[in-house]
């Protein structure tokens, strides 16, 4: 990784961008943080599709739809946010290459559809054709399992 930048993207409150922001500081990596609140946002509105029934799954589906129409105007003429090749955004956005067709199964939504986000569409078969990417993504039908057990567990839970 010779002279190229380090850049983390995360929010300040996240666990997992800490464990990453240590050990870059720890090895003597210099790197630019940049804070995700928007990304959080996109992620929250899915999750809580995944995880809500009713009303509030309706609601969250309806805003899941509305972050992908703004990430499909600023995807729109690329192979990549970056450009040619991966950057950071698309590291980023990258769980909704595979793990938001997951959640759309499990929760019964629909949420990036192929005609109405054609330029995402795109993007998420050259995220998920890339040889990194590819070889680096968790079992499809054990992420399935796992998320199917986890909305029975949550959705067991009464909520105040």
């Amino acid at each position: 990784m010779a002279n190229q930048e380090v850049k983390l993207l995360s929010l300040w409150v996240s666990p997992f961008a800490r464990r990453v922001e240590w050990a870059l500081k720890l090895k003597g990596v210099d790197y630019e943080y940049i804070e995700a609140l928007k990304l959080k946002d996109v992620l929250d509105v899915a999750r809580t599709a995944l995880y809500s029934q009713g009303e509030a799954k309706e609601k969250a589906e309806k805003l899941a739809i509305e972050a992908v129409e703004k990430i499909e105007e600023v995807i729109k003429g690329k192979k990549f946010f970056g450009g040619e090749s991966i950057g950071y955004l698309d590291i980023a956005l990258g769980w909704i290459a595979h793990w938001l067709p997951i959640w759309e199964e499990v929760a019964s939504v629909h949420i990036v559809d192929p005609i109405k986000f054609p330029a995402t569409t795109a993007w998420v078969k050259n995220f998920l054709n890339h040889g990194v990417i590819k070889d680096n993504l968790p079992e499809r039908e054990r992420m399935l399992v796992y998320y199917h057990q986890r909305r029975k567990t949550l959705s067991s839970i009464p909520h105040p």
